[in-house]
């Protein structure tokens, strides 16, 4: 064990020697030399190679009482060459040196982490480099004096990659950001913000094109949505401001002075449906005085409120309408109130008109019905505008009336109850309980078995399969598919063609079907009729039923299927959802009513 302990202290002692001749000693030429060791006045002390004059060349170990060292070449005294100085305060610059100072490429290790890799001029970050900060940030490209300027890019995880100009380690000059959202920036940059010409480009992909002032859209542009929507003209943070032209996603153009992104005072609209307007805006909307265009030629100059005719004003119509080539009233939010040309009358006036008059009217309606022959087969007709608030039901209704009686010859055999603001003395009202009495009626009238009732009900319809009975003054209850049948039912009829014009009125055909009864409606369940504007003389259904073919000699199916295709029609010009009209038509009433057809025409005369 003692020898042991022996031969181990004696290799430490030798491992020992040889570590302080290797400090003291080294090797040149083949020759063993004692390393030189120089000393400074400022403390710093000097190992290494040495110049014939005695100064520090070729290489060696520079320390500083700071405990800062430099590793590597000298030359003259300098450090020259590769080498590396270490910081105390834990910098550590690795590379070239010339002069006394890191020149050439070099990496650097700072103490929060960073790191720096690229060229150095005395000393400074100058020419292309690459830094990497501690916390995940990386800019590479050029650096001038120790700043990052010139063309760079700036990596930011998780929020935006820059390339381009820089100055002074903020964007200035051209260059792109984008964004981690999806978003990004071309264009020119002052002081890291958006400044100048430029595009942003918003994740959605709505674009702002033009001058940007301090990080804001501002100046003169052009904004487009990913929706279609844009705007030409000045833009105050963002919003346009000032003189401009927008489009809306339908086409819609808007010329004028905006503020806040709303057209104000005097400016003109086109439609992308020919329509047209020049006058007063507030917020966007009509509102002041102007002249309007319609897309069907119709045209009103007056008064309006927030985009509808409201004071004053002369419409003129495209066609004429009841009689009327135009007309100077009063509006109100959209609907003529007062006009010296016709009677309007107002809700209390038609409230009044109800209670006083309405079932007094009703009842000599139902007891002019003619009773039915027992030798031939006859029609009683049904006829309801139950939408009081727009004309063009009435209308629709009185079309019904003519052609009806012109056809079928059934004057002393029909009853039409009609909801207008024009028209009180000529119908008795629309309400589903004057509907249920007519119903009553013709079943008491006709013979239940062998006549045919026909049935046209024309309004707005719901999504959830209500048509709509509604009149100024009064509140009325809706019809649902379960009460029609139930009075129906309930009258006896056996004989039905029932024709519903409004939206959605393909939700009764369920309730009303069955081996007797034609059922026809001018859309699916699922989908909206269109026509029903307030000065059109027919709903698209009613127009393309009797204007067009019903009218003309066909047979209620082939009427349909005839008006049917000419509605796809005029809905694929016009660029509209297809309404998809409906027919439920079991084989054994279409027999019965081609039988009683022919018969019916060639004996009641009919033109």
């Amino acid at each position: 064990m003692a020898r042991l302990i022996i031969i181990l202290a004696s290799f430490l002692a030798g491992v020992l020697t040889a570590g302080y001749w290797f400090s003291q000693y080294h090797w040149n030429n083949g020759t063993l030399t004692r390393i030189p060791v120089l000393s400074f006045a400022d403390g710093s002390v000097y190992s290494g190679d040495l110049s014939s004059d005695g100064r520090p060349h070729g290489e060696g170990v520079l320390e500083w009482p700071n405990s800062n060292i430099y590793q590597g070449a000298f030359e003259h005294g300098l450090f020259h060459g590769h080498g590396r100085l270490s910081y105390a305060s834990g910098t550590v610059i690795e590379g070239q040196y010339q002069n006394g100072m890191a020149n050439g490429k070099v990496e650097i290790s700072y103490p929060d982490g960073s790191h720096y890799a690229g060229e150095v001029v005395n000393g400074l970050l100058h020419g292309v480099g690459e830094i990497h900060y501690s916390d995940g940030n990386v800019y590479s490209g050029e650096f001038v004096n120790d700043t990052l300027t010139g063309i760079g890019r700036w990596d930011v995880p998780e929020t935006y990659h820059y390339s381009g100009e820089v100055a002074h380690g903020v964007f200035s000059g051209h260059g792109k950001i984008e964004y981690s959202d999806g978003s990004q920036y071309t264009g020119t940059f002052r002081k890291g913000l958006y400044h100048g010409q430029g595009s942003y480009v918003e994740a959605d992909g709505a674009r702002y094109s033009g001058e940007f002032i301090e990080g804001r859209f501002e100046g003169k542009g052009v904004y487009e949505s990913a929706s279609g929507e844009s705007h030409s003209g000045e833009f105050v943070s963002w919003v346009p401001d000032g003189p401009g032209l927008a489009t809306d996603a339908l086409g819609n153009k808007y010329q004028g002075h905006f503020e806040q992104g709303m057209l104000e005072g005097d400016g003109t609209f086109v439609g992308s449906d020919g329509s047209r307007y020049k006058g007063d805006f507030v917020l966007g909307q009509f509102h002041g005085k102007g002249r309007h265009v319609g897309a069907n030629g119709e045209i009103y100059e007056g008064e309006f409120l927030y985009g509808q005719r409201h004071g004053e004003g002369h419409l003129v119509y495209a066609q004429p309408v009841d009689g009327f080539e135009s007309v100077k009233g009063q509006w109100h939010y959209g609907e003529l109130v007062d006009t010296e040309d016709f009677a309007i009358y107002s809700g209390e006036d038609i409230a009044e008109h109800a209670i006083e008059h309405q079932q007094q009217k009703l009842n000599q309606a139902l007891d002019s019905l003619a009773p039915g022959s027992p030798d031939q087969v006859e029609m009683y007709s049904l006829g309801v505008a139950a939408f009081g608030k727009e004309e063009v039901f009435r209308r629709e209704i009185d079309f019904v009336e003519r052609a009806m009686d012109k056809r079928f010859g059934v004057k002393d055999k029909g009853i039409y109850l009609v909801n207008s603001s024009r028209s009180l003395e000529r119908w008795p009202l629309a309400t589903t309980s004057a509907l249920k009495s007519s119903l009553q009626a013709i079943g008491q009238a006709m013979n239940t078995q062998q006549d045919i009732l026909f049935l046209y009900i024309t309004s707005h319809g719901s999504s959830d399969h209500e048509i709509s009975f509604q009149h100024k003054g009064l509140s009325l209850a809706g019809l649902k598919p379960d009460q029609l049948r139930s009075w129906l039912d309930e009258s006896g009829i056996t004989w039905k063609v029932i024709v519903l014009s409004a939206c959605y009125s393909g939700g009764f055909i369920d309730a009303l079907k069955d081996e007797h009864t034609i059922v026809m409606t001018a859309a699916a369940s699922d989908r909206p009729s269109f026509g029903c504007a307030d000065n059109n003389t027919f709903t698209y259904f009613g127009e393309a039923l009797f204007n067009y073919h019903f009218s003309n000699g066909l047979s209620f199916v082939d009427g349909f299927d005839k008006a049917k295709a000419l509605i796809t029609q005029w809905e694929i010009e016009q660029e509209q959802q297809p309404s998809n009209p409906q027919i439920y038509a079991p084989q054994k009433v279409v027999d019965y009513l081609d039988k009683w057809l022919p018969h019916l025409e060639g004996n009641a005369g009919v033109q």
